[in-house]
């Protein structure tokens, strides 16, 4: 493949991925692929299943917003000074956290993500028998056996089924009850029905 051709790739490369990572976006990357095999522009296809992302991935990504490709963000401070920062590679992980949680993407976890969740329903579940024993008086409440009881859509989610008295949501009707209920994940704020559901009517762990 020429240079030319090459930078060209990896310039559509990057805008599908861009405009993916928006969590207003509508179409997923094999969505934007499927559309632009449609047109005229060729589009060199490896994996187009998207993946999770990490503390590094967010970082990278605002180190590039409002550049031009591959310029990097110089006000940005360097990785090596984030990551040596708890506090600051902690904004970078909930960034991470919340991408991951909004695209539903801990199902592609090498771990069997249903025994995780039912670990941390029989740790919350003995925690409480443990304080109870200890003459802690208990409220009755439903578990919470997700990994981010802060982001906006687990909070949205549950907060839903508690107003839909069920136990689970299919994501069609997810994504038509977020639209319903003008759901925003950039937007979180005591004025949301379902802000902090998870942390003041669940059993969660910390």
């Amino acid at each position: 493949m020429s240079s030319t051709r090459q930078n060209k790739q990896q310039l559509i490369q990057s805008i599908i991925q861009n405009l993916t990572d928006l969590n207003d976006f509508p179409y997923n990357i094999e969505q934007m692929t499927q559309f632009l095999k449609l047109t005229k522009i060729k589009i060199i296809t490896k994996d187009t299943k998207q993946r999770m992302r990490s503390a590094f991935d967010m970082y990278n990504k605002q180190k590039r917003t409002g550049r031009k490709f591959g310029e990097p963000n110089e006000d940005i401070e360097s990785w090596d000074v984030i990551k040596a920062d708890s506090d600051k590679l902690k904004v970078f992980q909930d960034l991470a956290d919340n991408y991951n949680s909004t695209h539903d993407l801990q199902k592609h976890s090498s771990v069997s993500l249903n025994k995780i969740s039912k670990l941390r329903v029989q740790i919350i579940q003995q925690t409480n028998f443990n304080a109870s024993l200890n003459g802690t008086s208990i409220p009755n409440k439903p578990i919470f056996s997700g990994a981010y009881p802060h982001s906006p859509i687990n909070n949205y989610k549950e907060w839903k089924k508690s107003q839909l008295n069920s136990s689970s949501i299919s994501r069609k009707d997810l994504e038509q009850y977020k639209i319903n209920d003008d759901f925003n994940p950039s937007i979180y704020t005591s004025n949301q029905s379902w802000y902090h559901f998870i942390i003041n009517n669940m059993h969660y762990i910390h």
